[in-house]
């Protein structure tokens, strides 16, 4: 790894930038520092920003959505961002979305969920579901193979989100997202000395995110900690996983919650959901939304989620 980028890594992960008092410089500093795309980049997919209406017309979500221009393959990909279910929005994850539409010719939503602690468990969850669900029964309506594959994607708590969603949305009404992406989910709910998972201790006090840090988030998300062992806030406390669709899970070799990712993948492998797991190796968690601090992994990884993508067949 880059000198300058550990150096980096180990000042912000000091116990001064904990999470729970200080979430809203850690917003701002998120918008200050995100990346801006280059000029060249602009020119290449169309940016929408929209609201989804509920049925009854009283809320709705925003949604920024990424049209390539040079090239469009059958399908979608929803995204939802990380940040601990406290902090992100679609602002900071522009750069990142509008490189995943072009790189794998599909249109990217991304959806700019309620937050915690402002608004705690289930209310970012439900705004999730309320667009996947929305956009999943329109596309399956019209009935043309054009429009799959829904491919459901999210990194870290987004990733948790991501696949929670999938679950219940395929639970309760047998249709739902086609595929899954998950970049370093979070998806355990054990951040403590006692966790079953070694990454947590090996890479959760100087790699930027830590583990003390993933314990502050869930405290601002949750309203009851009794929660933690709610499948939908812990997806590997779920009953089954054999209704999820097929996965890409991408891990990081210096982030805590490594293990629970690839985990995760062998839980879904041994459900009968094929799963495949990358390790990329010499990076921290959150590198999917950095693409200028590590150009080489995110053109790995967005060149192994195009394949992923290009790789489905309707089954229907």
């Amino acid at each position: 790894m880059n000198p300058v980028v550990r150096l980096g890594l180990k000042i912000a992960s000091m116990p001064i930038f904990g999470v729970s008092k200080s979430y809203p410089l850690l917003r701002k500093a998120q918008e200050a520092f995100a990346p801006e795309l280059d000029k060249d980049e602009e020119d290449d997919f169309v940016l929408l920003d929209q609201y989804l209406l509920s049925d009854d017309g009283e809320s709705h979500v925003p949604i920024r959505v990424f049209v390539p221009k040079n090239e469009l393959k059958n399908g979608l990909i929803i995204f939802i961002h990380g940040g601990g279910f406290v902090t992100g929005n679609v602002d900071i994850y522009t750069v990142p979305c509008a490189r995943l539409a072009t790189r794998t010719g599909r249109i990217v939503c991304s959806i700019d969920y309620a937050l915690a602690p402002e608004n705690p468990f289930p209310a970012g969850l439900e705004d999730c579901l309320e667009v996947t669900r929305e956009l999943s029964d329109y596309f399956t309506a019209k009935n043309d193979p054009r429009l799959h594959p829904i491919t459901i994607m999210g990194d870290s708590a987004g990733g948790n989100l991501a696949t929670t969603v999938a679950r219940l949305l395929r639970e309760e009404e047998a249709t739902g997202p086609d595929l899954q992406i998950l970049l370093y989910p979070a998806v355990g709910n054990d951040y403590t000395d006692s966790s079953p998972f070694p990454s947590v201790q090996e890479k959760g006090e100087s790699y930027g995110l830590t583990a003390k840090n993933m314990q502050e988030y869930y405290e601002l998300y949750l309203p009851d900690p009794a929660l933690l062992d709610d499948p939908r806030v812990s997806p590997l406390a779920a009953e089954n996983f054999s209704v999820l669709p097929p996965a890409l899970i991408a891990t990081a070799e210096h982030d805590p919650l490594r293990d629970e990712g690839e985990y995760y993948g062998k839980v879904l492998a041994k459900a009968g959901v094929p799963a495949i797991v990358k390790r990329f190796a010499d990076v921290p968690h959150g590198f999917f939304s950095n693409p200028r601090i590590f150009p080489d992994e995110n053109d790995a990884l967005l060149e192994m989620i195009k394949n992923f993508l290009d790789s489905w067949k309707c089954e229907k």
